[in-house]
């Protein structure tokens, strides 16, 4: 996972792509408002790039250049685990909670 991960983060994070699938085809997709029913409620491979893209974006947020790979496997724990108590908060408002600059 640690092999896999680093490089999808790297890539996510230098590339600006955005991965978080939307139900509808949308030319905008509000980063701000995805909630975490939506995000347990994904498939497994859609689940994965929507973490990567936060984590990415946290990252760029956090103004980081150096990415801790087990930190981010903890915070994707607590991300999920959050979620699952509370599917109404937004998504991003929990990777602020769990995901604290490195």
């Amino acid at each position: 996972m640690k092999k896999l991960l680093c490089p999808l983060v790297t890539i996510l994070v230098l590339s600006g792509i955005s991965v978080v699938k939307a139900q509808e085809p949308q030319d905008e997709i509000d980063v701000t408002t995805i909630d975490c029913r939506t995000l347990l409620q994904m498939d497994g491979d859609d689940q994965d790039s929507t973490i990567l893209f936060f984590h990415g974006f946290m990252t760029a947020k956090n103004n980081e250049s150096v990415i801790l790979v087990d930190k981010l496997g903890e915070a994707t724990d607590n991300v999920v685990n959050y979620c699952i108590d509370n599917p109404n908060d937004t998504l991003l408002n929990t990777f602020i909670k769990y995901r604290p600059a490195s």
